[in-house]
């Protein structure tokens, strides 16, 4: 997930590390804070696999290489953002069930398992209702009502 986030804040506009750090770091207010020793390692790895490339190169005292998505970036990054945004969704739920239940005194343990019974009544749910959906489409092809 972190190549994701790292990504798409690139794709928002062209970014050295640092800026891409600060983006990251306002984004997640402040919640979220880089170290180099985990960013700046990374960017070779996504230059080496096509997703991004260097536009412009400083030499200001320091080096800093500004970085922009490729053709290739937007590709890997476009299908794989709805799925981290339904994993993120998925884990606020859960953080947020997990919360409430300690704040009404239950143990981790017996909140954990009341996201269990939730999860598990909703993907039953899920079950009946594709069912139905099976049971209309089957009547639709063999021409009963």
């Amino acid at each position: 997930m972190l190549r994701i986030l790292i990504l798409s804040v690139i794709a928002t506009g062209e970014a050295h590390g640092y800026e891409v750090r600060n983006r990251i770091s306002q984004l997640t207010e402040e919640q979220v804070k880089l170290s180099p020793g985990i960013l700046y390692p990374l960017l070779p790895i996504l230059r080496g696999k096509g997703l991004i490339e260097v536009v412009k190169e400083y030499k200001e005292g320091r080096r800093k290489k500004v970085y922009r998505l490729t053709l290739k970036g937007r590709e890997y990054l476009t299908p794989r953002l709805p799925i981290v945004v339904r994993t993120l969704r998925r884990v606020a739920d859960f953080l947020e069930r997990v919360h409430e239940l300690l704040e009404e005194g239950e143990s981790a343990e017996a909140a954990y398992r009341g996201i269990l019974l939730h999860e598990r009544e909703m993907l039953l749910d899920l079950k009946k209702r594709i069912e139905r959906r099976i049971e209309a489409i089957d009547q639709l092809v063999s021409g009963e009502e």
